[in-house]
C-alpha cells in the first residue's frame, strides 16, 4: 500500500461519528481538508480493507461501510510506532488531550498543546497527528476528543492511554 499518511487515520474516525454526512465535501470540511485528499485517503483505506468503496464513483462511504474493529485496532495498536509524537518546547497553542483525561494536572502545570496561533493555552508542543487537527478541532469538539485520544495513545502515560482506548472504543462501537 505504501505509507499512510497519517490525516487517513483522522478521516476515517471523523467518518465513524454518528451524524451523517452527506458528501466528500461534508467530510472534506470537518476534517479541515480539501476533497481531493479525502477521496485519496478513502482509495488507501479501501486498499487496506479498512473502508468498502461503492460502485459509485465519488459517493461517500457510510458508516456500515467502515470497518470498525480494523480502524480500532490500527488505532490502539499501531499509531504509536505508526505515527510517534514526543512533547517538545513551551509554545501557545490548542489544548490536547490534558483537557479532557481523569488525570488532574496540579494547578499551573503545563499540558500538551498543538501550536497554534489562535490557542490560548501555555503547554508543552505536541505535533497533531496531523497538521489541520486544530482547526478540525475546533470546527467539531467531539472529534476534538477523538482527536486528543490519539495523542493520548501517542504520548501519555499508562493511565491516560488507557482512558484514551475506551473513549475511542466507544467512539467507533456506537450502542
Amino acid at each position: 500500500m505504501g505509507e499512510a499518511p497519517s490525516q487517513d487515520v483522522a478521516i476515517l474516525l471523523r467518518l465513524a461519528k454518528a451524524d451523517p454526512l452527506v458528501s466528500l465535501v461534508d467530510l472534506a470540511t470537518a476534517v479541515a481538508l480539501i476533497a481531493a485528499q479525502v477521496q485519496q485517503s478513502l482509495r488507501r483505506a479501501a486498499e487496506s480493507s479498512l473502508v468498502r468503496l461503492g460502485p459509485h464513483r465519488g459517493r461517500l462511504p457510510q458508516q456500515k461501510d467502515l470497518n470498525r474493529l480494523a480502524l480500532l485496532k490500527l488505532v490502539l495498536h499501531g499509531v504509536r510506532c505508526v505515527y510517534p509524537a514526543r512533547l517538545g518546547t513551551e509554545t501557545r497553542g490548542l489544548p490536547t488531550f490534558g483537557k479532557f483525561t481523569p488525570t488532574t494536572y496540579a494547578p499551573g502545570a503545563l499540558q500538551p498543546v498543538w501550536p497554534d496561533p489562535l490557542g490560548d493555552v501555555r503547554g508543552f508542543e505536541l505535533r497533531p497527528l496531523y497538521p489541520q487537527a486544530p482547526r478540525a478541532a475546533r470546527i467539531d469538539p467531539e472529534f476534538h476528543r477523538v482527536l486528543a485520544c490519539v495523542d493520548a495513545l501517542r504520548v501519555g502515560q499508562a493511565r491516560e492511554r488507557q482512558w484514551a482506548a475506551q473513549e475511542l472504543e466507544a467512539w467507533l462501537n456506537p450502542r
